[in-house]
C-alpha cells in the first residue's frame, strides 16, 4: 500500500519551499517528475520522482521524520544551525532539488555609443563577476533586452537616434524592464538634466569623466536595492500564500478532527484538554465532548492509570518533539479501564516554547491486567 504524507507535514515541507526556492534548482531532466513548488500536491510530486512504490514509501517515511527534526531544532537556539540546515538540505534532495551557485552578481546592460567607454566598462565590472552585454545605440539597446532581460542598466544620455531619455522612457513602460535600475552615465552636468533623468525613473547619476571605482560602488548598490525589492515583494506574496494556505489547512483539519474516527486531542503543558472531538469523548464514555473537557481538569490523575505516566510521556515530548505508539492504562468517566495507543506530538512557538500537545488515540485492545509498557520512540 502507497503511503501518503500528512497534511501537516506537506504543509511544513512546502512552507520550506516557499521560504527557500529562489536558491533552489531542480535537478531532474525534462520528463523525469514534477518539479516542486510551494503550491505542489507533494504526494503527486513524489509518485512522478520515484516509480517503485516500496521506494516512494521509506522517502515519505524519511521526508516526515525530517520535518518533524526540523520542527524541534528550528525552535531551538543558533547553536543547532548547522544540524537544521543539514535537515533543510536533506528535505530537499529528496525532492529533488539543490542549492544553487550564489557566485553570480548579476547582468549588466552598457549602453554607450563611445566604443572605449564600452570598453573600460565592460572590463571592469566582469573582473567583478558580473555578465556584460553591450549596445553602441538606444535600438541596439531594445533589440539586447528582447533577448535578455539585464539586472541593472548603465545608460548614457546623448545617442544618435534614440537617446538615453527615450531608452528609459521604453524601459519604464515595459511591464519586464519596469524595476530594473537604470544609472544614467553622461557628461551633461546641469541640474536640469539630471532632474529629467530622475523624472523619467533613473535611479542613479553619473557624471563623466567618472572614476571606475564609482562606478562598481553604484552599480552594487543598486543591485543590492533591487535585490532587498525583490525579497521583500517575494515575501509579501509567500505571507499571503501562506496566509491563505494557513486557513485552508485550517479548515481541513478542524473538518478532520471533527469527522474522523479515529480519538483525537489537543492539551495543555499543564495537563488540561484545550479540545476533543466526538470519537475520544465516545472512548473514554463520557456523554459528549465538553462533558470530557470540563471533567478532565488534571490529566495525570484523572486519566492515566498511573499518574506519572503522563510524566513520562510529557519529557520525552520536550526531548524529542514527538512520539508514536505509546500504550498506557487509562479511566474512563464510569472508571472502568482502557488500555490505549497514542501518538502526541508538541506543537511550539517560533522561539521553541510548547503551546500544546497534540495527538491521536485508539483503543490497545488490552487487559487492565498487563503491565505498563515502554515507551516506543520513532
Amino acid at each position: 500500500m502507497r503511503l501518503q504524507l500528512p497534511p501537516g507535514i506537506s504543509y511544513y515541507i512546502r512552507k520550506l519551499l516557499r521560504q527557500n526556492l529562489d536558491r533552489l534548482k531542480f535537478e531532474g531532466q525534462q520528463g523525469d517528475g514534477i518539479q516542486p513548488d510551494a503550491t505542489s500536491d507533494l504526494n503527486v510530486v513524489l509518485a512522478s520522482l520515484y516509480s517503485n512504490e516500496q521506494r516512494i514509501n521509506s522517502v515519505v517515511d524519511e521526508l516526515e521524520r525530517l520535518a518533524l527534526v526540523h520542527q524541534s531544532l528550528s525552535g531551538q537556539s543558533a547553536r543547532n544551525r548547522s544540524e537544521l540546515q543539514k535537515a533543510e538540505e536533506k528535505i530537499f534532495s529528496l525532492l529533488h532539488l539543490k542549492p544553487f551557485d550564489g557566485n553570480h552578481k548579476g547582468t549588466v546592460l552598457i549602453v554607450d555609443d563611445v566604443q572605449s567607454n564600452l570598453t573600460l566598462l565592460s572590463a571592469a565590472l566582469k573582473r567583478q563577476g558580473y555578465d556584460i552585454h553591450t549596445a553602441l545605440s538606444g535600438k541596439e539597446a531594445m533589440a539586447s533586452i528582447q533577448n535578455a532581460i539585464p539586472d541593472v542598466v548603465l545608460l548614457d544620455i546623448m545617442m544618435p537616434d534614440m537617446d538615453g531619455y527615450a531608452v528609459c522612457e521604453y524601459l519604464r513602460n515595459y511591464t519586464l524592464t519596469q524595476d530594473i535600475p537604470v544609472i544614467f552615465v553622461s557628461a551633461i552636468h546641469d541640474a536640469s538634466s539630471k532632474v529629467k533623468a530622475f523624472g523619467l525613473g533613473g535611479s542613479d547619476y553619473i557624471t563623466k569623466p567618472f572614476q571606475i571605482e564609482e562606478v562598481l560602488v553604484r552599480v552594487d548598490n543598486q543591485l543590492k536595492i533591487r535585490s532587498l525589492q525583490k525579497r521583500l515583494e517575494n515575501q509579501n506574496v509567500r505571507l499571503q500564500d501562506e496566509l491563505t494556505e494557513r486557513r485552508q489547512m485550517e479548515e481541513r483539519y478542524v473538518s478532520l478532527f471533527e469527522r474522523s474516527s479515529e480519538g483525537m486531542f489537543q492539551s495543555s503543558p499543564e495537563g488540561q484538554f484545550l479540545k476533543v472531538n466526538r470519537a475520544l469523548a465516545n472512548l473514554y464514555k463520557y456523554a459528549s465532548c465538553e462533558d470530557l473537557i470540563a471533567a478532565m481538569t488534571d490529566i495525570s490523575t484523572q486519566l492515566y492509570v498511573q499518574p506519572e505516566r503522563r510524566q513520562e510521556l510529557v519529557q520525552q515530548l520536550r526531548q524529542q518533539g514527538h512520539i508514536l505508539g505509546a500504550t498506557s492504562e487509562v479511566y474512563c468517566q464510569d472508571r472502568s479501564t482502557l488500555w490505549i495507543t497514542e501518538n502526541i506530538y508538541a506543537v511550539r512557538d517560533a522561539r521553541g516554547k510548547i503551546l500544546y500537545y497534540e495527538g491521536t488515540v485508539h483503543s490497545a485492545e488490552r487487559s487492565s491486567a498487563m503491565p505498563m509498557p515502554q515507551l516506543q520512540l520513532s
